[in-house]
């Protein structure tokens, strides 16, 4: 795989050398990428636009709920390796990332992990663990990101009480492009990506093979050193979508696999309560997810989905024993899971006062774990389970004039462990600001429910020879309000947004060190201060500070969460040709551990810069930067996993645009 990238660099750039002779400034600024896509994509959501609240677009302006949209074009975010780190930036977001490159990651909104994940639609957390998990998913591929926050379990069914994540891959636009990219930077990181991709009114495509190798870089021995550390990351993606009966209907497929080995530099010496270098256990991640959906609006008053996905874990992790008293056996583990999905909506709509949506998602899964240790503690554990799951959903959204929506539904959960009801309601009141031109304040407010199934281990799984599910185990619950005020000033050159919101979970699942049961609750409040500027011509900025007070297991901290975050961004792009930013994230001490042990709090600064090299007829060749925790803030990450310091990571770009032979059916921009 690693020739067909570097083979397919090496055809980009024998193209460029090709097409001397162009000036530099016939490129259009990046802007136009939205205007452009207006007429090739059925149901484009656009930049201002939010899909995944109700899963169709609708002006951010009006919606009821707390919402982010965080575009990958933006050169700041392109530039994060992991989704994790992005994501970070955020309001109200934390993740958790459980060592190095490649560990297990968590991803909490506004305190809880039980968050809602999914892909071009299709629901992609992994039942194994029972929360979102993006440690394997790469930037390159994806075009924005939606962050829905609170209870989302009236459309979005089960598992959904912290919010909603909703990544959307890429789509080809315009003429034929090949755009590939390659970086290096410190701890022996190297990431390379290329992607060929196109449309028109007719039809689009993008397809994107991309890897990554690191060496980890965090401190994981106590002469400061990391070992055994590295990852390596393989994905391919796809999105294909074609236009039928007149543009009124699109048939779109989406694709990705993911092939992720790491070798793990800890371990965790449970008895002991300490962690320590573990020189031979590694792990594997095969992901394979695949969506098609139809879309049909066959009058101005309706439109509807049918949607199939299927979606395929395979985790492998090994460990031998060893000297450093941490490995007892030769453990070897093997757990796969096969989720099978179909899902639809439809939406009536009658003038622009009166929205009505319904819609029914199946779900079947099937789950295997094999796992096998011989040495002190032997065991041959085996177990399989299968489950289907049914949500249906009724949701009515009232707007008058732009001005008063009121919103309610209920999702309908129907299961194995009963059937349960997962209300929702919200409204907002948005009314001009008095004396200021261009402005208007926003009032919010929402309620919701949502509850969480028991992962297949924890209902029905073998631990060292012995069962260890509970069968009779009720779902987890969550109820959880929230209010909030937006003050936008000339036309969103200044948009400040302040939140409060109170969450509880009930039924929680725990661990009695023999099975596990429903006993405990836990509860988050806070609230969410977001400031965004851009009033100046080229200049850019953002400022979030979250309060999280929170009661976990054991009236303790809930792991990860700190109480305090902040975040700022600030950047300069007078012209699409350079850009400067410099960002900033700090985090009070937060507990590792449902026992309250905890690590100390961070400041990370960073700085970066993209600059356009040379255009060259239809090649555009960029170059960027960036340095990280220029502070040089050795904190622990995890416990027993240090921060290595600053770093950097730079990048080469290349943008070629190929010929089309074929007459355009619209116009088409650069």
């Amino acid at each position: 795989m690693k020739k067909i990238l570097i083979t397919a660099a090496t055809l980009s750039i024998l193209s460029i050398g090709q097409s001397f002779g162009a000036d530099i400034d016939n490129v259009k600024p990046d802007t136009q990428k939205i205007e452009q896509c207006k007429f090739i994509e059925f149901g484009k959501v656009e930049d201002c636009q939010v899909y995944s609240i109700d899963n169709m677009p609708q002006d951010i302006k009006t919606s009821t709920s707390s919402a982010e949209i965080i575009n990958l074009n933006d050169d700041n975010n392109a530039q994060k390796t992991t989704l994790n780190e992005l994501l970070n930036d955020y309001t109200g977001i934390t993740t958790q990332d459980l060592g190095s490159a490649g560990m297990t990651s968590s991803i909490r909104i506004r305190g809880w992990n039980r968050v809602g994940l999914t892909l071009d639609g299709v629901k992609i957390d992994n039942p194994s663990y029972g929360y979102a998990d993006l440690t394997h998913f790469s930037n390159k591929d994806l075009e924005r990101i939606e962050v829905i926050k609170g209870p989302q379990g009236s459309i979005h069914g089960d598992s959904t009480h912290g919010g909603l994540i909703s990544l959307t891959t890429k789509q080809g636009h315009g003429s034929p492009k090949i755009d590939y990219e390659q970086k290096f930077g410190s701890y022996s990181t190297f990431q390379e990506g290329v992607s060929f991709s196109g449309g028109n009114t007719s039809a689009d495509y993008y397809i994107g093979v991309s890897r990554l190798d690191t060496n980890g870089g965090a401190i994981t021995t106590s002469d400061g050193k990391s070992k055994r550390d590295d990852y390596s990351n393989f994905t391919i993606s796809a999105n294909i979508g074609k236009r039928l009966m007149d543009t009124k209907a699109e048939l779109r497929n989406t694709f990705r696999y993911i092939e992720a080995k790491k070798n793990v530099g800890i371990s965790e010496n449970y008895f002991a309560g300490t962690t320590v270098f573990d020189p031979n256990a590694r792990s594997q991640n095969t992901q394979i997810i695949n969506s098609t959906t139809f879309s049909h609006k066959p009058f101005s008053w309706y439109d509807y989905n049918l949607k199939t996905g299927y979606v395929g874990f395979e985790n492998f992790f090994e460990d031998f024993i060893d000297s450093y008293g941490v490995d007892t056996n030769n453990n070897n583990n093997k757990a796969r899971n096969d989720r099978f999905i179909v899902s639809t909506q439809h939406n009536l709509k009658y003038k622009d006062i009166d929205t009505f949506s319904f819609g029914y998602t199946l779900e079947h899964n099937n789950f295997n774990q094999k796992s096998f240790g011989d040495g002190v503690w032997g065991y041959n554990d085996r177990f399989s389970r299968s489950y289907t799951t049914g949500h249906v959903f009724f949701n009515n959204k009232i707007n008058i004039k732009d001005t008063l929506i009121i919103k309610a539904g209920t999702g309908i959960e129907d299961s194995k462990w009963g059937t349960y009801a997962t209300p929702n309601v919200s409204g907002a009141l948005i009314l001009p600001t008095p004396f200021i031109d261009n402005s208007y304040t926003k009032l919010r407010s929402t309620y919701g429910n949502s509850i969480n199934y028991p992962t297949p281990f924890q209902f029905g799984g073998v631990f060292f020879g012995s069962p260890a599910g509970n069968p009779n185990l009720k779902p987890e619950k969550c109820s959880g309000w929230d209010v909030g005020v937006i003050q936008s000033l000339f036309n969103d050159k200044i948009n400040y947004e302040f939140a409060y919101f109170d969450n509880n979970y009930t039924d929680l699942i725990d661990w009695s060190g023999t099975t596990y049961y429903n006993i405990s609750k836990a509860q988050t409040s806070g609230f969410e201060n977001t400031l965004k500027v851009n009033f100046l011509s080229g200049i850019y900025g953002l400022a979030n500070y979250t309060y999280t007070n929170n009661n976990g297991f054991n009236n303790n901290d809930i792991g990860g969460v700190p109480r305090n975050r902040f975040n700022f961004k600030l950047g300069y792009s007078p012209k699409e040709r350079y850009n400067v930013f410099a960002t900033g994230t700090s985090a009070s001490s937060r507990a590792y551990n449902t026992n309250g042990a905890r690590v100390d709090g961070f400041f990370k600064l960073a700085l970066g810069s993209k600059v356009r090299l040379f255009s060259v007829d239809n090649a555009h060749v960029y170059l960027w930067g960036r340095l990280n925790n220029i502070l040089n803030d050795r904190y622990e990450v995890y416990k027993g996993y240090k921060h290595p310091g600053i770093s950097f990571i730079t990048g080469l770009q290349v943008k070629f645009n190929l010929p089309d032979f074929k007459k355009k059916s619209a116009p088409d921009k650069v």
